[in-house]
């Protein structure tokens, strides 16, 4: 959805006007049209059976057709890169992150070296993109070809080996996360209706400036449906140590509210570096704000800024 130039400006406006303590709020309607996302990405992996530590990862870090598929260390590089999943129903093999894209092998046919790549999921024909997992051996077989596996293009697991179509004799084994069923429905706290939590992501990244990182407690607070639900963040994020200087989080969390109004996020200011220095804030797949502002101090009310 497109949102002009001159409404940002004026939210980071209001915010930089109203902001006086560790709370900030931030409405951001325009990020919230992003597809909720069922999987959990912080989990999801294709990992080797003989050698656990290594998993499948696209090689970059962005999401373009063509993005070759190769081994890497499963506690290596971005959640986005290597966090994807089998789905039953159609063969795919997909990108928790991204669902619209998924693995394929390039060329039609079966060629023994073909590499195998990120394409999107609507592209493509079947032969390429749909599989089937052997449960007795792990291997990742073809259902057009159930002969011919995805497999590594060099004997063992190093950092940068390329996946390729090969005969499945000489495949290895894998364990590969699953599409997960729909969670089970519950009964929304201020409201006649049943509802499934929805997943949301976040981006949220931090300044690279001295003092931008905090070691405070981070929390969101979610605002709609007439609701208002807090979340805790430092442990739901992908890094090992959350929101420090010059560093992007990613964070998801389970949500009974569906139609979020208001965002705030706020510190608990302690600790030995209180301060943080948000630069922006992202809904996976959605627009980006910039917001270029410190939370300081441990203060935690403040007036929402409206739509």
């Amino acid at each position: 959805m497109f949102t002009p130039k001159s409404s940002i400006a004026n939210s980071i406006s209001r915010v930089r006007s109203l902001f006086a303590g560790t709370l900030f709020v931030a409405t951001i309607l325009f990020l919230l049209n992003a597809p909720a996302n069922a999987q959990n990405p912080n989990q999801d992996r294709i990992r080797a059976v003989n050698a656990s530590s290594k998993c499948w990862h696209k090689q970059y870090d962005h999401t373009d057709n063509g993005n070759i598929i190769h081994i890497w260390d499963c506690d290596a590089g971005i959640t986005g890169n290597k966090a994807f999943y089998y789905e039953p129903s159609t063969g795919y093999i997909r990108s928790s992150v991204t669902p619209s894209k998924c693995i394929h092998k390039q060329s039609e046919g079966w060629i023994n070296g073909d590499r195998i790549h990120l394409w999107d999921c609507t592209g493509g024909t079947a032969e390429n993109k749909t599989f089937s997992l052997d449960a007795q051996t792990g291997r990742v077989r073809f259902r057009a070809n159930p002969s011919f596996c995805a497999q590594g293009r060099d004997q063992g697991y190093t950092n940068g080996n390329p996946l390729v179509v090969g005969a499945c004799s000489s495949a290895e084994s894998y364990t590969v996360a699953r599409a997960q069923s729909p969670p089970p429905r519950v009964q929304a706290q201020d409201a006649n209706v049943n509802r499934n939590p929805q997943n949301v992501c976040f981006l949220i990244k931090t300044a690279d400036d001295t003092g931008a990182g905090t070691d405070s407690s981070v929390y969101m607070i979610l605002k709609g449906d007439g609701k208002t639900e807090e979340v805790y963040l430092s442990d739901k994020t992908d890094q090992s140590n959350a929101f420090e200087r010059g560093q992007t989080d990613r964070v998801c969390f389970n949500t009974l509210i569906y139609n979020i109004e208001n965002i705030w996020l706020k510190t608990d200011g302690k600790y030995a570096g209180p301060a943080w220095h948000i630069e922006w804030i992202q809904r996976d797949q959605g627009s980006r704000v910039r917001l270029d502002i410190w939370l300081e101090g441990a203060g935690v009310t403040t007036t929402a800024i409206k739509p």
